[in-house]
């Protein structure tokens, strides 16, 4: 698969020549990210860090992986991803490039930035290290990013996660009470995501605290509870205008990156029949109940959605080809598809299962209906008579008694093409009910976290050693802290 890399300073020169929402990374040459030099401004470092922390947590992990494991769509051409072998040089250089370009470019703001600079970059970090502790559970952290320290700081302890989520948390605390609202001191339109907008990024932070709290609802309930009520009277996105995305422009170079794969290698991926067979519901394969079946898939050449189930060694295998098997809906393949970072829909799913766990006062019922009103309205879905339907279809509609199981359902069907998150959810409350990808290499198990890679083995493998030994193991069926179940 092709390898998408930017030095910062080219990404911003191109920004400051078009008026683009975002830049994407060169798709011919492979350069070496010059991770912020000495006489470099936090201005030039933003949009490389922004645009690498999209490129590698969203594409090169969720659309290559993850998306793949919990089963939002289905590998077409390589099948061992989709079997749960993944491939080591892959998650080195997933691995790498997350700290050594976005991370370490962000650490550079954090370490000469002003205070509104900083505080933007430790929200963008703090998003960074979830996503990494999420992935890999036990991770570098307090010590990561610091090798012009020498000594310990070149082979980096692991920090437990739990210790990884108190230091993503107050770091995230910090962020927000650093901000000057009232200094001109501050990023602006090279902050290509936010555009400087203070107000934005507080929201963005409290979002991330709120899903930080979640995360812990089974390992620390009484934390996750406190910290969700408190962060829920905190200032946050208010409706899908207020979406946290990074925006592409529909100029060369500067497409999304999934639309560039997608140009170029159309039928690596197709929806995955977990997918197809959850929009359908109670509907047909030519009629789905789920209004946003149309967005989200394409379909075949028949006119019927149908999607190909998760490991197959090929699409001939299940009786089908690269015309009858469903490809993605085209909002998220055109070029000027955004990458999300956090959406209201997710925040509204998040207060449905506060309220459906009977942590918040909100009526469940309510609160559950409203996240999937705020998912169609984030597609442009207004049929008040669809959604009506969709929302009283049997396989939909809200019953107590199965209130987590729901809002765990349909929050994965929301988060199509968010796929770390999706995956978190997925490990955290075992919903949805999901089956085991055919040919599966891992022992029938679903994967619980990635591989450390070879080279932190290599070079860093006493403190790799350390962090194995001390969570119970390391390989793909081993969980992290926080998933309990």
């Amino acid at each position: 698969m092709k390898r998408l890399f930017i030095k910062s300073i080219a990404c911003f020169s191109l920004f400051l020549t078009i008026w683009l929402g975002a830049c994407e990374q060169g798709f011919d040459d492979i350069n070496t990210n010059p991770n912020a030099p000495a006489d470099a401004s936090a201005a030039f470092v933003l949009p490389g860090a922004l645009v690498d922390m999209a490129y590698y947590t969203h594409y090169q992990l969720g659309i290559n992986y993850i998306g793949l494991w919990v089963q939002q769509h289905a590998s077409g051409a390589y099948p061992e991803e989709d079997q749960y072998s993944p491939r080591l040089n892959d998650i080195n250089v997933f691995w790498n490039n997350i700290y050594d370009n976005s991370m370490k470019d962000l650490q550079y703001i954090i370490d000469n930035g002003t205070p509104n600079q900083v505080a933007v970059a430790k929200i963008l970090s703090a998003y960074g290290y979830m996503t990494l502790t999420d992935i890999w559970g036990d991770i570098p952290y307090s010590k990561a990013l610091q090798a012009e320290k020498g000594g310990e700081y070149l082979t980096p302890e692991f920090d437990t996660q739990k210790d990884v989520y108190t230091g993503i948390i107050k770091d995230l605390d910090d962020a927000v009470n650093m901000m000057d609202k009232t200094s001109i001191e501050k990023f602006g339109d090279e902050d290509l995501m936010l555009h400087g907008d203070l107000d934005l990024w507080e929201k963005f932070a409290n979002a991330l605290r709120l899903r930080a709290y979640l995360h812990l609802s089974q390992v620390e309930p009484a934390t996750a509870q406190a910290g969700i009520e408190l962060m829920l009277s905190k200032p946050l996105p208010e409706s899908n205008s207020e979406n946290i995305a990074l925006y592409f422009a529909d100029v060369p170079g500067n497409r999304n990156p999934v639309h560039s794969h997608f140009s170029g290698r159309p039928n690596d991926f197709r929806m995955s029949k977990s997918m197809i067979d959850r929009l359908i519901a109670s509907g047909d394969s030519i009629n789905p109940a789920d209004p946003r079946t149309g967005v989200y898939a394409q379909r075949n050449i028949e006119g019927y959605y149908v999607g190909v189930p998760n490991g197959v060694n090929g699409l001939g295998d299940v009786g089908l080809d690269n015309f009858t098997s469903c490809k993605f809906g085209t909002v998220f393949i055109e070029p000027t598809a955004p990458i999300y970072f956090m959406t209201y829909a997710e925040i509204a799913f998040i207060r449905a299962e506060a309220a459906a766990r009977g942590w918040i006062a909100d009526d469940a019922k309510t609160a559950y209906e409203a996240a999937i009103r705020a998912s169609m309205d984030q597609y442009g879905i207004t049929d008040e008579t669809a959604i009506q339907n969709f929302l009283t279809d049997p396989q939909v509609a809200y019953d107590a008694a199965r209130g987590l199981e729901l809002v765990s359902t349909q929050k994965w069907v929301a988060m199509f093409g968010q796929s770390t998150e999706s995956w978190t959810n997925f490990r955290r409350t075992g919903w949805p009910n999901l089956p085991i990808a055919l040919n599966d290499q891992n022992n029938g198990k679903f994967p619980k976290r990635m591989l450390y890679p070879s080279v932190e083995q290599t070079t860093n493998a006493t403190n790799v050693a350390t962090a194995t030994q001390r969570q119970g193991g390391a390989e793909l069926a081993d969980p992290i802290w926080w998933d309990v179940d």
